[in-house]
């Protein structure tokens, strides 16, 4: 196993903009995988939480996922039925 200096997962959360909830729910998983529990040996956060939504400025699309940045990698998908 290779030692890195990056979190050990990142859980990227993604939602299409007109999704009003999906900025709440982003923030509760932020804030559920940001308590203690979820610290790393070096007190970094073992658990890394982004989000992808709207693009940035001068770009048609959010920014990209970075599936090498950590050593395991996860996407949640927000959607709504209507």
């Amino acid at each position: 196993m290779e030692l890195t200096t990056g979190p050990m997962f990142t859980l990227y959360v993604v939602w299409y903009p007109s999704y009003r909830e999906g900025r709440q729910v982003a923030d509760l998983l932020r804030t559920h995988f940001s308590r203690d529990l979820y610290r790393g040996v070096g007190e970094e956060r073992a658990i890394s939480v982004l989000e992808r939504s709207q693009a940035v400025p001068g770009a048609l699309t959010p920014l990209p996922i970075h599936w090498d940045d950590s050593q395991f990698t996860a996407v949640v998908v927000l959607a709504n039925s209507t």
